[in-house]
């Protein structure tokens, strides 16, 4: 297997033998997964925009490029997405609830994204 320098991607060749007929590869996912917040508040099914939250990784399966952090807003739906996570475990913490709301307790949740 090769790796190519520019884009990250292998390469891998193989060669029939005389009388082969085919040639067998086996290939693992590397996709990537999305993580979907959505802020509700716990009362009602109300949807809140504004909640600011991290996502830090703490057990990635392959960590070659190094830890993940990533912030980010909900949006007018109470939604927010980080996408293209690898495997592993991350935590999600709210940092800055909606105005006039409070932080939970506790204000993070950790989660496993597996393929």
């Amino acid at each position: 297997m090769n790796k190519q320098d520019t884009s990250g991607d292998y390469a891998l060749t193989q060669t029939l033998k005389w009388g082969q007929s085919y040639a067998e590869f086996l290939f693992k996912d590397t996709h990537f997964r999305d993580l979907r917040i959505t802020k509700r508040d716990s009362s009602n099914t109300w949807t809140l925009a504004d909640a600011t939250f991290t996502l830090d990784s703490i057990n990635l399966e392959n960590p070659k490029g190094g830890p993940i952090h990533r912030e980010g807003k909900t949006d007018g739906n109470g939604q927010l997405t980080f996408k293209d996570l690898p495997n592993g475990t991350y935590r999600v913490t709210e940092t800055v609830p909606p105005t006039g709301y409070s932080l939970a307790d506790p204000n993070w949740q950790d989660v496993t994204i597996t393929s």
